[in-house]
């Protein structure tokens, strides 16, 4: 066996190692994408979704889909399971929309994947950053949680997004992370999780759900009130304006230029 020292790549990735802190990238991978969708001479854009933008199904047959002759279904994957689940967590709305159109797409819908690459050349140099110079004892987890009532003006259900700055939130307890701050948008939402007594409205409720509440209890969970402008949670469910969704990128641990 072969030492190859610090790891700098695997599958695509970029990776950087340095002190407590690990930066990973894919810009190689988005310039591929470039070329191989004729993007490379496109100009950049500074958000992947246009605020208020709406996609409709098309009612194109078969025949007429495949006369289309347009590599969406192509691109759509591309990146969702090489960007969105790896390193470019700020595409995932606008890629989520676009995989609900996978069997009726048109040309509206090429358009906005399109965007997305524009979006993507402008902003090749970010990369997901994790620091843990500050760390001191057991890790303390923060989440995001928001929900979009009837988010989908097709059949009107409801979406909800989570983030969470650590992966090891599903085993707090066997790592030893002695307590998640929740961040809410809701006052109400937390004031149920607070208060153990009996909600009228709240019987639709299944019992599993109430765990949350008695982690609260237990003071293994704190939740606290989030305003909408910091809700990192955003930025995964619905197109916001520029300046917001810049600082909520920034938030997420994606920064721009070198990581030195």
């Amino acid at each position: 066996m072969t030492d190859l020292g610090k790891l700098k790549s695997i599958l695509g990735i970029q990776v950087e190692i340095k002190d407590k802190v690990v930066t990973v990238s894919q810009q190689g991978y988005v310039e591929q994408l470039l070329e191989k969708f004729n993007m490379v001479d496109s100009n950049p854009v500074s958000t992947p979704e246009v605020v208020g933008q709406v996609l409709k199904p098309n009612k194109l047959s078969p025949s007429e889909l495949k006369t289309l002759n347009l590599p969406y279904r192509e691109h759509v994957g591309s990146l969702q399971y090489f960007l969105v689940t790896c390193t470019r967590p700020d595409i995932a709305n606008a890629v989520h929309n676009l995989s609900t159109y996978l069997s009726c797409f048109d040309e509206s819908h090429w358009k906005q994947t399109k965007r997305v690459l524009r979006y993507l050349k402008g902003t090749k140099l970010l990369y997901l950053k994790i620091d843990c110079t500050d760390q001191v004892g057991a890790f303390q987890v923060e989440a995001y949680c928001d929900a979009d009532f009837a988010n989908s003006c097709e059949d009107r259900n409801p979406s909800a997004a989570f983030w969470s700055c650590s992966s090891a939130a599903v085993c707090l307890q066997d790592q030893g992370i002695k307590e998640l701050l929740c961040a809410l948008r809701q006052p109400s939402a937390i004031a149920i999780a607070k208060n153990p007594g009996h909600h009228e409205r709240t019987k639709h409720i299944s019992t599993k759900y109430h765990f949350v509440r008695d982690q609260v209890e237990k003071g293994r969970i704190q939740l606290c009130y989030c305003p909408t402008k910091l809700m990192i949670a955003d930025i995964l469910m619905k197109a916001i304006p520029r300046e917001q969704f810049e600082i909520l990128r920034s938030k997420m641990g994606l920064a721009d230029g070198p990581t030195n």
